[in-house]
């Protein structure tokens, strides 16, 4: 499983931060552990629970990082050192991401 936290931001500049964990699978699972209040804190998800991943509308990002940042093949997670390597790629080639810096990843693998 691996945790990580995500900053999400519209054009208009509006953000929702995520504290979540994903399982790597054929399909793949999300649990959202808590959400940014915007002051810098998180708020517990009363309602967390393990979810299939969607790879469609607002969450799509998750599939994104499932298939591409932090499972192998659909089927084993990466570790730190691999995922950090793969977003970095993603920055070099054009990507959407915004920054090739890395060092702000704090994801963890279980």
């Amino acid at each position: 499983m691996i945790r990580y936290v995500i900053v999400l931001r519209s054009g208009g500049g509006a953000s929702n931060v995520f504290y979540e964990g994903m399982r790597c699978g054929l399909k793949g699972q999300v649990k959202t552990y808590a959400f940014g209040d915007g002051r810098g804190k998180f708020r517990p998800n009363g309602a967390a629970a393990w979810r299939p991943i969607h790879g469609q509308g607002a969450y799509a990002y998750r599939s994104l990082l499932h298939d591409s940042y932090f499972c192998r093949q659909g089927e084993v997670p990466r570790n730190v050192k691999e995922i950090r390597r793969q977003i970095s790629l993603m920055s070099v080639h054009g990507g959407e991401w915004t920054t090739g810096d890395t060092s702000y990843f704090g994801g963890t693998r279980d």
